[in-house]
């Protein structure tokens, strides 16, 4: 696979997601692509969040492939688990302390983020302005977007709440990764190859996610989505195969999507 004929660096952009689902919808590829830039402005996060970089700071990079929804056998939840886990793999080659996944999808180092992984997949012909997070017809084919946000260089003007949450590959290692567009085009070749290889056996992809969950099995502190908001102590027991945390609360074991609930730094 020639990786360098289908990824675009952007030397500014505002989404590289939104740009990627553009050039699907626009026919300028029609199968596997990808678009990166060290300078994001309007990135997308989970939910409502967004990801913000200075420039230079981190990489921003979507990676796309187009499903035919003949051929579409997917366990989505199993995707999700096997993506980040590739992503946590990877970059783990490139770190000198262990790293771990925050549910849902965060990568973490020494307790603080290192990258996001924001995951869709969308119905291929429609408008960006109606794309939502849903499959809203299961005859047409689809699009599988992988997006992900690596801090690289520390941020100085950050508050200090966020960098207190935050760490960079450079202040891990103490070292400073001399080619980021090397690194993109590695990491990129890297999915390209082995995304939507899943292996048979999902049981396997549910153990190893399992196996790199931060604080998994210990005592944490959940944000409730209730209309106060109640933070509680919870014992967080992992994540099922819907993709729910399984927390224990008050003795009673209880299971929350994304959006939910929210485990606490």
């Amino acid at each position: 696979m020639e990786v360098l004929e289908k990824l675009y660096y952007a030397p500014r952009i505002e989404s590289t997601q939104t740009q990627l689902i553009q050039f699907f919808q626009k026919g300028i590829t029609n199968n596997h692509y990808g678009i990166y830039s060290f300078n994001q402005t309007k990135g997308k996060g989970q939910g409502n969040n967004s990801w913000e970089m200075n420039p230079d700071d981190g990489l921003a990079i979507s990676l796309g492939f187009k499903i035919s929804s003949k051929h579409e056998t997917f366990d989505w939840v199993a995707v999700n688990k096997h993506i980040t886990t590739l992503v946590c793999t990877y970059l783990q080659r490139h770190c000198e302390e262990p790293l771990f996944i925050k549910w849902p999808n965060d990568l973490l180092c020494k307790d603080k983020k290192l990258a996001g992984i924001l995951i869709q997949v969308l119905p291929f012909q429609e408008a960006p302005e109606m794309i939502s997070n849903k499959i809203n017809s299961e005859n047409h084919d689809k699009l599988f977007i992988l997006g992900i946000g690596i801090n690289i260089n520390p941020t100085e003007t950050e508050s200090s709440e966020n960098t207190e949450k935050r760490i960079s590959l450079n202040q891990i290692n103490q070292f400073k990764i001399e080619d980021l567009h090397q690194f993109a085009h590695s990491l990129a070749e890297f999915l390209f190859e082995r995304a939507l290889n899943i292996p048979r056996e999902t049981e396997k992809i549910h153990l190893y996610f399992e196996q790199c969950l931060w604080r998994f099995s210990e005592l944490v502190n959940v944000q409730i989505s209730t209309p106060n908001a109640k933070i509680h102590e919870a014992i967080f027991k992992g994540v099922d195969q819907n993709g729910r945390a399984i927390l224990e609360i008050d003795g009673e074991i209880l299971a929350f999507q994304h959006g939910d609930a929210r485990i606490l730094y």
